[in-house]
């Protein structure tokens, strides 16, 4: 349907009276004037906020002659410099901190592999060895990888 045939539809239930049923649809909470007119009690968190915003203190246009003519002091030079000085010392340090884990960071990425990798296996072979001779097994006859390595080479 195009945007004619919606507003035309929407005139003739506003014309055939069905309208007043779409209070309906009204999210919960909000006062309805039906809802005052009848005498029905009213939420008092509702009530409130609409006492609040008829209060005059609430709202409206400020009474200048009550406002403060002059600006309030600002910080004084000696203090703002020193809290200058303590921020800036901080972020110094945060940086090297960056640049320190960024350093870390390239170090791991860099670094081989290999050593960790041969202290493991050496440590499972020592782990195997060890738990065979705990339960009497024969132990295995295991070449070194990296002498077959070195080998073929």
């Amino acid at each position: 349907m195009t945007g004619k045939a919606y507003l035309l539809a929407i005139a003739m239930l506003a014309a055939a009276g069905c309208s007043g049923g779409l209070k309906r649809f009204a999210p919960p909470g909000i006062v309805k004037y039906e809802e005052l007119a009848k005498g029905q009690p009213v939420n008092p968190a509702i009530a409130a906020r609409i006492e609040a915003y008829q209060d005059e203190s609430a709202g409206g246009f400020p009474n200048l002659s009550e406002q403060p003519q002059k600006t309030p002091e600002g910080i004084a030079a000696p203090e703002r410099s020193a809290m200058e000085a303590a921020l800036l010392a901080e972020r110094d340090a945060l940086n090297e901190a960056i640049e320190a884990d960024k350093h870390l960071a390239a170090a791991e990425r860099d670094a081989s592999i290999e050593t960790a990798r041969e202290a493991l296996e050496d440590a499972l072979a020592r782990d195997d060895a060890l738990a065979r001779r705990e339960r009497g097994l024969p132990l295995r006859d295991v070449e070194d990888k990296r002498d077959v390595e070195e080998e073929t080479d």
